[in-house]
């Protein structure tokens, strides 16, 4: 949608610059231009009123939605789920992330002697993350956790 579709559907329009405007908000009785209306570079339509209304109220109220406030995306894959490009998961990159926080909290665990619960219950749940890494066959284990596991990890 461009920014004139959302502007004809409002009363008491008044540009103050390029790519702003006020006007009557659409959402109360507006005596005043309380509604700040802003087209981003990116084509974004950005609306806030100053008496408070939401920006939901302020939309609903003229009959459009929030994607109506946003320019079309374009997408060079056709086949793409209806047309729009998404990005795309790597589960095995997030599961290395995970692992290598859960070393972090391993070597800090270990530091912890007077708090054997915690302790246990923190090399636990990086043994259960590295247990899921080899199990998609992408265990790394980091040199540091060696000596960790010599000494016997929680199972």
């Amino acid at each position: 949608m461009s920014v004139d579709a959302l502007l004809h559907r409002l009363d008491g329009v008044r540009s103050n610059g390029p790519g702003r405007w006020a006007a009557k908000c659409s959402a109360h009785e507006d005596r005043s231009a309380s509604l700040s209306v802003r087209q981003t570079d990116s084509g974004v339509v950005l609306i806030h009123c100053f008496a408070g209304c939401s920006a939901a109220d302020v939309i609903a109220s003229v009959g459009l939605d929030f994607g109506d406030l946003f320019p079309p995306r374009e997408t060079a894959d056709p086949e793409s789920h209806h047309g729009l490009q998404r990005p795309r998961f790597d589960a095995v990159a997030a599961f290395h992330a995970l692992a290598h926080e859960a070393k972090v909290v391993a070597i800090i665990a270990e530091t912890l002697p007077s708090l054997d619960v915690v302790r246990d219950r923190l090399l636990l749940a990086n043994c259960r993350i590295n247990a899921a890494l080899a199990a998609v066959g992408e265990l790394r284990e980091a040199p540091e956790l060696r000596r960790i596991r010599r000494g016997g990890m929680p199972g």
